[in-house]
């Protein structure tokens, strides 16, 4: 069953929920840039079942990202705040960063993580879900006490470097082999080094994410400025306005 009742909301109570996740960040001393400048004229709500509901927004025009679709996630629970997330999107390929405050994990915190996936597929019409290191455990203490790794593992999500996925496969035979088995901090730590895939059934093109980083966008225009352009930024612009122009049947201006 998917999430339901995914609905707008009217503007007052979209800002008093933009707001409500702005205070709850500040309150923890923490700061996110969807919940700093939250876009409140586009909310959404939506249904995730006992008791847990998820908002959703994006960025005003002038805060967006170059790249990637950016959208916050308030996550409440009978009226309270128990956690948020984000998504970075393109195309079909979402990256997700969630986190539940300590007063609310253990008991729901996969369900509500799995309900959280099955929601921005509904949403954005996402099928391919990238987990960074950070969130395994990378320069994150708090990660690998956690266990994090093995938090994704278990919910279907896979390493996409083969010499990962190797370790994964000894240490899950070690599991099996030895009941009582935890995996040492030291091992979490390398599982860590890269990021976690989860792919729908619908996913179009299985795979084909593997390799993918965005900062590789960026490398690729800067070698395509070098060579066609000779690393002028400003001619670059101008060609780049007046593809863009042409594309729509517009006149140009710089």
């Amino acid at each position: 069953a998917f999430v339901t009742g995914v609905q707008t909301c009217a503007l007052p109570i979209c800002e008093k929920l933009v707001c409500l996740g702005r205070d709850m960040m500040t309150l923890r001393y923490r700061e996110l840039h969807g919940f700093t400048y939250g876009d409140s004229q586009h909310v959404a709500r939506a249904a995730a079942g006992r008791g847990v509901e998820f908002v959703i927004w994006g960025l005003p025009p002038g805060r967006r990202l170059p790249l990637l679709g950016y959208h916050a996630v308030l996550i409440l629970k009978n009226g309270v705040p128990i956690g948020y997330a984000e998504s970075l999107a393109l195309f079909e390929r979402s990256e997700v960063g969630i986190n539940l405050f300590y007063t609310f994990r253990d008991g729901e915190s996969a369900w509500i993580y799995a309900r959280l996936l099955r929601f921005l597929r509904q949403y954005l019409q996402a099928s391919v879900f990238s987990v960074e290191p950070y969130q395994l455990g990378s320069h994150n203490q708090e990660g690998i006490e956690a266990g994090a790794f093995w938090f994704y593992r278990k919910l279907g999500f896979r390493p996409v470097q083969p010499d990962v996925a190797r370790m994964v496969a000894r240490e899950e035979r070690r599991l099996v082999k030895r009941p009582g088995y935890r995996t040492p901090a030291r091992i979490l730590r390398q599982l860590a080094a890269g990021h976690l895939l989860y792919e729908a059934p619908s996913a179009p093109h299985p795979g084909e994410w593997d390799s993918f980083r965005v900062p590789n966008i960026g490398l690729a225009v800067q070698r395509r400025l070098r060579k066609q352009l000779g690393g002028d930024e400003r001619k670059l612009h101008q060609a780049l306005v007046t593809s863009v122009a042409h594309a729509l049947g517009v006149k140009p201006a710089f």
